[in-house]
């Protein structure tokens, strides 16, 4: 039984992220970057935590058809957000740039933030939706649909600063996000090994024998 999904910080949340991340098979960096992404977004007003459940799921759902050997997105017609992310963040993909089929491209936010200065934003354009992005705050034109957007082509190019962002809203996970928060700590139980013989005989208390 988890927690209310109000009860969790934001941190506890993000440490939430990057087991769910690896309890679907993500490797150790990209899972890292999943609970990047998941501080970022909650902390800047997003729904960071729904963003990342959804995406986890389908990533969950095309490692059945792919197979462990290759990539799970190989096996749809789909871009994953957190692996450009990283790349964009990293500078192995430059900016501007258009790239079709990105999969919950507001997973892409968080590290397009790192490419925002005081003298420019970032801005991805998704049709006729538009965020601008700064270092921590973001604002958009058709908001509700822009949060809702599940795949996109995304044309990310650099703006004029942003100066008109959402705030931060602290440091708690939204009490509507507790479905998806336990969508996250069953993704999270995965990793967790199973007890054994020898664990249970190791570990605290009596094991077989009660002296009492």
């Amino acid at each position: 039984m988890i927690s209310p999904a109000g009860s969790w910080s934001v941190s506890e949340a993000s440490s939430l992220a990057i087991k769910a991340a690896r309890g679907v098979g993500m490797p150790w960096g990209i899972a890292e970057e999943a609970g990047f992404a998941l501080r970022w977004l909650t902390q800047s007003g997003a729904p960071g935590v729904t963003a990342l459940c959804r995406y986890l799921s389908a990533y969950q759902d095309a490692l059945k058809i792919s197979g462990a050997d290759r990539p799970p997105e190989t096996a749809r017609d789909w871009i994953c957000p957190l692996r450009l992310g990283t790349a964009i963040s990293d500078g192995g993909i430059a900016l501007p740039l258009k790239q079709p089929n990105v999969r919950e491209p507001l997973l892409l936010l968080p590290f397009l933030a790192n490419h925002a200065t005081d003298s420019h934003s970032v801005v991805l354009e998704m049709g006729a939706i538009r965020i601008i992005i700064s270092t921590n705050v973001f604002s958009a034109n058709m908001v509700e649909t822009a949060l809702l957007v599940s795949k996109a082509e995304c044309n990310i190019v650099f703006g004029p600063a942003n100066r008109h962002g959402i705030k931060q809203i602290g440091e708690r996970v939204d009490s509507t996000a507790s479905e998806c928060m336990a969508t996250l700590t069953r993704f999270a139980h995965k990793t967790y090994a199973p007890a054994t013989e020898a664990s249970r005989l190791a570990g605290a208390g009596a094991g077989l024998n009660d002296n009492d």
